[in-house]
């Protein structure tokens, strides 16, 4: 009905996100430009959060498409794995070989996939969704991978994806070593704000609330 009433080439008002019929508002222009500028020069962490219906997954898959072929990607739907199917499901993903047993097999495999990477001028990026359900045990093991890298550069970006949940949140800030700081006074608008914290192991990462 909508097709031809309206003379459209495609339905309207799918409930899946399409990035085709992006519209980017000043927020999430900002946020999307930080996510590609994550990408590009492998800043290591970056936590976005917002309520649910905000634009998270349309940003991500507008991410997504823009990456090259020298970009390798995954996004984890749902993290709430155990440590070894977590394990499996990023080697798989990322096409490593090798029968994996132990914690011990995929990281030596996937340490070496990092630096063929980085040796190949290719980034690697690790999307974790519904980031707020992760249990501190998974942030930590996340956490822990960051930690192959070389003197000048990261190897691995991880990105977080969440729901506006403080307990989350501070989940999150609790994996690394020095206490990540949320700083007061943050800028708000209409349904949006944005702050950034720090910390001495990850390269600016920032936080986007949508």
């Amino acid at each position: 009905m909508y097709l031809s009433h309206y003379s459209l080439s495609q339905m309207p008002f799918q409930i899946s996100p399409d990035p085709k019929f992006l519209w980017l508002g000043e927020k999430h222009r900002e946020a999307l430009a930080v996510l590609k500028y994550g990408v590009m020069n492998n800043q290591g962490f970056l936590l976005l959060t917002g309520d649910v219906g905000t634009g998270k997954t349309t940003l991500i898959n507008a991410l997504v498409n823009s990456l090259g072929p020298d970009t390798f990607f995954i996004n984890v739907s749902d993290p709430r794995l155990d440590k070894l199917d977590f394990f499996k499901l990023v080697a798989r993903s990322f096409g490593l070989e090798g029968a994996l047993r132990s914690k011990l097999d995929f990281f030596m495999s996937f340490k070496n996939f990092l630096h063929k990477a980085y040796d190949s001028k290719k980034k690697v990026l690790l999307i974790i969704d519904e980031a707020q359900k992760l249990s501190l045990d998974s942030l930590e093991e996340i956490r822990l991978l960051s930690n192959i890298e070389r003197q000048d550069s990261k190897l691995l970006n991880i990105f977080f994806v969440g729901q506006n949940e403080p307990e989350g949140d501070c989940r999150i800030c609790e994996v690394s070593s020095e206490r990540c700081r949320l700083p007061e006074g943050d800028f708000c608008g209409q349904g949006t704000c944005e702050g950034v914290f720090f910390h001495e192991r990850v390269s600016s990462p920032y936080q986007y609330c949508l």
